[in-house]
């Protein structure tokens, strides 16, 4: 192959990598008061995509017959990882040897309060009440690296956590 098609190959693969990194969002739904449910978006911040990530509300629907509640412990769909709300603290406890085994995260001075974890087995998001009982916020935790990444602040309670199916 010559200079200019290695050239040309490897844009095309440079393309297509952006491409993915940019399209890796999760999408959340938060139940909050008056039976209505927030959707939250967020994307890992990938040191070369540039500055969209982060996480924010994307819109807000009627719950209609969806059900959300605050789940206590989440074990990721791969099995490698259980994740519990244990005192107000996130219990992380790798299933597969990682070091250390388990660890314990407290968010700031808040209390965490529920657990959803995404489709992918890469992260937790957490529903976090501050000290002050309201707002709530929502953090996205990476399991890899066992630390906070993102986090949104909601204008009201947060009654239920999921992942949008």
């Amino acid at each position: 192959m010559s200079y200019i098609g290695r050239s040309v190959a490897l844009a095309i693969g440079l393309v297509a990598c952006a491409s993915v990194a940019q399209a890796q969002r999760y999408r959340v739904e938060l139940a909050v008061p008056d039976g209505k449910v927030a959707v939250a978006e967020f994307r890992p911040c990938i040191p070369a995509e540039g500055s969209d990530c982060g996480a924010w509300v994307d819109h807000t629907n009627e719950s209609g017959n969806r059900v959300l509640g605050l789940a206590m412990r989440a074990v990721s769909p791969n099995g490698h990882d259980s994740v519990t709300v244990e005192d107000g603290k996130i219990r992380i406890k790798s299933l597969v040897g990682r070091k250390p085994p388990v660890i314990l995260l407290r968010v700031g001075k808040g209390a965490a309060r529920g657990i959803a974890m995404s489709p992918d087995s890469k992260y937790a998001f957490v529903v976090v009440e501050n000290a002050t009982g309201n707002p709530f916020d929502v953090m996205m935790i990476d399991l890899d690296t066992q630390s906070g990444i993102a986090g949104l602040v909601m204008e009201s309670r947060v009654l239920g956590i999921g992942m949008v199916p």
